[in-house]
């Protein structure tokens, strides 16, 4: 198997057969300062870099993608795939994008940083941000209200073998949500 770490201004390391593997510039990497990693289920990988778009690995070759409107000066901080194969693309600041393999179409409703974004199993997609948690319907994304008390972003998202949705909050605690009903655990309960 084959690890990817990302780093802030070191490039990329790979861990591969018992060896370290540090991956720059010269190595076709465009970008030293890299926020994420993702693999998709071709096998392609990821990389969301520091405000300069984005690049894919495949076949042992850098793609990179940076002469996208949406992307044109903005950090890339998330990436998920979803039924369609299409990649989903959060932002440091100018919120989400689905990208086909040729455009990305902006994702309406949502602004800002996203955290990290979710395509699950029925075909639902979610995604976190600074203001909340947001679920993708009809074209645009709708806030989903997780507490009338709680105003806390969302660092995190997971879904689970039953298909509950786990939201984790910067300093707040957790949420599950399962259909409509959604359960708070805040650190007393683990």
């Amino acid at each position: 198997g084959r690890i990817w770490i990302a780093t802030m201004g070191q490039g990329l390391l790979k861990l591969e057969g018992g060896k370290e593997i540090w991956v720059n510039k010269t190595s076709g990497l465009a970008n030293l300062n890299v926020n994420c990693v993702a693999q998709d289920r071709s096998g392609n990988v990821w990389f969301g870099l520091n405000g300069s778009g984005f690049q894919r690995y495949r076949d042992d070759r850098f793609v990179y993608f940076n002469n996208i409107p949406l992307l044109s000066s903005d950090g890339i901080f998330s990436f998920s795939q979803d039924k369609e194969g299409r990649i989903w693309v959060g932002t440091l600041s100018e919120g989400a994008g689905i990208w086909d393999g040729k455009e990305m179409k902006t994702v309406g409703g949502i602004h800002g940083r996203v955290n990290t974004i979710l395509n699950t199993r029925d075909g639902k997609t979610w995604l976190g941000t600074h203001d909340g948690l947001f679920q993708y319907s009809g074209g645009s994304a709708v806030l989903r209200k997780l507490s009338d008390s709680l105003k806390t972003g969302v660092r995190s998202l997971f879904e689970d073998s039953k298909g509950n949705i786990w939201v984790g909050c910067g300093g707040a605690g957790l949420f599950r949500l399962t259909g409509n009903e959604i359960k708070y655990f805040d650190q007393n309960e683990g």
